[in-house]
């Protein structure tokens, strides 16, 4: 929910971001697009805010698409805040590794002990005048386990053998 008080006050949106049924990745037909100076401003932010549970790992994942041409200071954002809403920690992904076909960004962050809020953002500056950022499917979640945790590998190198995990 992007829109102040559409269900509560824990979302918002500012600047150049629209809610269009354009190039959506497939859920419900509309995503938030976040497009060049031709068609707004400079400068874009798109919010979610929750409460959560001090010390738990979090993962933020979100499906982004840039056009060719496209050009920003893109963040995607998991935020810890107290129960003041003072920033705590914040975990970043520029979106990088985005390009011309959706693809999907990740975040795994540790929300300190006095957590009470997660926060989700995607924001743009200095937005270019071509191109759109589109965003859709963010989520938030904790997360459960770790696969890591859940068993040893013990590794024996032997030349002309390639190994693989597979776990549940």
């Amino acid at each position: 929910y992007w829109t102040w008080g559409l269900p509560d006050e824990l979302g918002w949106c500012n600047g150049n971001v629209q809610r269009r049924n354009w190039k959506d990745h497939g859920t419900d037909g509309y995503c938030a697009i976040i497009s060049g100076t031709w068609m707004g401003g400079t400068y874009a932010l798109i919010g979610q805010r929750r409460p959560i549970t001090a010390g738990r790992l979090y993962e933020a994942a979100g499906w982004f698409w840039k056009e060719p041409g496209w050009t920003a200071e893109n963040r995607f954002k998991l935020e810890f805040m107290d129960a003041s809403q003072v920033l705590l920690v914040a975990f970043t992904n520029n979106l990088a590794g985005v390009g011309d076909a959706w693809s999907r960004a990740v975040i795994l962050g540790q929300a300190p002990g006095n957590a009470a809020y997660a926060r989700v953002v995607v924001e743009s500056l200095s937005i270019g005048a071509d191109g759109t950022l589109y965003c859709d499917d963010l989520t938030l979640r904790a997360v459960t386990s770790s696969p890591v945790d859940e068993f040893t590998i013990e590794w024996i190198a032997t030349t002309g053998l390639a190994y693989s995990v597979d776990y549940n």
